[in-house]
């Protein structure tokens, strides 16, 4: 995981970072600590929900 891979996924990371005193390990140490807690795993399966049902020929129109 870098910076430009959690911009390109819409992240803020210009404030993210503004906000670890600019220190890129520290703010990706963070980001992956978050990916750990059951609310970002609640949030995930939820959206795997709601995406998943849709036939996937409609999904790619």
């Amino acid at each position: 995981m870098t910076i430009d891979t959690l911009t390109i996924y819409g992240a803020d990371t210009k404030e993210g970072l503004q906000k670890c005193m600019n220190n890129e390990s520290f703010y990706l140490r963070l980001v992956k600590m978050y990916r750990e807690t059951p609310i970002f795993k609640a949030c995930m399966m939820r959206l795997r929900q709601v995406i998943s049902p849709l036939p996937l020929k409609r999904r790619m129109r």
